[in-house]
């Protein structure tokens, strides 16, 4: 009689993706500003199932819809299990300047961001005050973090990831995992990248989007990296994604030192909240009383 599959196999994951290229089942872990721009046009164009744009809002109900992993044991069926790895702070940035500086349209981002902080305008908010409301802390919940600034391990299925790549090395790592022409196609060139011209400003965190915003309209300049991360800013966000920092290290560590083989990782999330406060007790009501 055959045996059912562990509990373990048939629980709900989040953020995965299948796709086979050439003869190769992948499964994908998507995470936001590390490279899923790039992923979505690998999907969207390599897809069997005709994606029509018009037929869509965005490129990722296509993949949910129609390429999307319900359970772990739908994971390890692939023959790869990709997840694409960015230093945490410089994904953090990256967030912020992309996302609410250079894209003036009202994006559902800026709209969420929006609702959360303040209810207000979220080109009135600058760096710092994202820094105060946009970094996961013990107890988080995840709904209280947009997902653009989730923990890059929030993601992670428990399961042995068999291509963990630094964004740096993606198109050398997908030319060997696909082949060198749709590596190239896909991935030699960034998409949805921080290309603009870079300029030091100290008070560039200080400043409100909307300045930044008007500023970069202005003169097509935004300021660099350096500038978000003075004043104990790039430790704070260390800080704040550690686990994130230390993945990311033993990645760069392991190209380093094996710059054409995969590095391999199994992720084994730790249980106790997964990201959740436990709940809080009603106001007027006792506390819950133990027996004997």
């Amino acid at each position: 009689m055959k045996r059912d599959r562990p509990h373990r196999d048939r629980k709900p994951i989040r953020s995965h993706f299948a796709i086979t290229v050439g003869h190769t089942s992948i499964a994908y872990c998507y995470i936001r500003k590390n490279a899923c721009s790039a992923w979505k046009q690998l999907f969207v164009q390599e897809s069997p199932h005709g994606y029509v744009p018009a037929d869509w809002e965005r490129d990722i109900d296509f993949m949910a819809a129609k390429h999307g992993l319900r359970t772990l044991d739908e994971v390890e069926q692939c023959e790869r299990r990709v997840v694409v790895l960015r230093d945490p702070v410089d994904r953090y940035i990256s967030a912020f300047v992309n996302l609410i500086v250079m894209n003036a349209r009202s994006t559902r981002l800026k709209r969420k961001l929006s609702r959360r902080m303040h209810g207000g305008d979220v080109a009135s908010i600058s760096f710092d005050e994202l820094l105060d409301e946009q970094l996961p802390r013990p107890g988080t919940r995840r709904n209280a973090l947009n997902k653009h600034f989730w923990p890059q391990t929030w993601h992670l299925a428990p399961t042995v990831y068999t291509d963990v790549i630094d964004i740096h090395h993606l198109a050398a790592a997908m030319k060997r995992l696909i082949g060198e022409e749709k590596g190239s196609r896909y991935f030699d060139r960034p998409v949805n990248a921080t290309t603009a011209a870079a300029y030091e400003d100290d008070a560039a965190p200080s400043l409100s989007a909307k300045v930044l915003i008007e500023r970069y309209q202005s003169i097509g300049s935004l300021p660099g990296k350096a500038s978000f991360m003075r004043g104990g800013r790039a430790e704070r966000i260390k800080e704040a994604y550690a686990e994130d920092a230390a993945l990311y290290a033993a990645c760069v560590a392991h190209a380093k030192t094996h710059p054409a083989a995969g590095f391999e990782l199994r992720f084994d999330p730790a249980p106790p909240h997964h990201g959740r406060m436990p709940r809080r007790r009603r106001k007027g009501r006792p506390p819950p009383t133990r027996t004997a």
